[in-house]
């Protein structure tokens, strides 16, 4: 029997407050990891950028004030409602599974075209950065270039700006 709760056991749950600034964290951090050469290392946390974006903005869209509380049970009884959908892959960091949702949800209200727009370019920013990340790149040396890196990282910077408007 243990008697001590895991690190990740006592963190706080996540608010649409704490996952903008974790993406904020994770994007600076691939900054400096790109201007020190480590581009893997860079486009694994812009991934992980993208992933709390539409993670945030989905559950903004869902009704959800910015210190509601997010625990691991309201995240997954989320995903799984949407995998019912065939909206997100079975992938435990599905970011275009996320940009689906939330593109299905708010598409489900009265929108303009702008706003239906930007919800395609989040969702064609998803499936770019998705078609070359996943976790498993943690287990990866490679190296890939600045040009790839380059526009991963512009991708997460849009969904990182815009996250609030999705």
């Amino acid at each position: 029997m243990r008697d001590v709760a895991s690190f990740a056991e006592r963190l706080a749950p996540d608010t649409i407050i704490r996952l903008e600034r974790a993406a904020q964290h994770r994007y600076e951090s691939g900054n400096i990891l790109w201007k020190e050469k480590r581009r893997l290392a860079a486009l694994y946390l812009y991934g992980y950028t993208a992933e709390i974006c539409l993670t945030a903005a989905y559950f903004r869209s869902a009704g959800f004030s910015r210190i509601a509380l997010i625990d691991r049970e309201t995240r997954n009884r989320r995903m799984a409602q949407a995998r019912q959908m065939n909206l997100m892959p079975s992938d435990p960091h599905p970011i275009l599974g996320w940009a689906r949702f939330l593109e299905h949800q708010r598409l489900a209200g009265y929108l303009s075209d702008q706003d239906r727009q930007m919800l395609r370019e989040a969702v064609n920013k998803a499936a770019f950065i998705y078609s070359y990340w996943r976790p498993e790149l943690r287990y990866k040396v490679v190296d890939i270039g600045d040009e790839l890196t380059d526009k991963v990282q512009k991708a997460a910077k849009w969904l990182l700006d815009n996250q609030s408007k999705l």
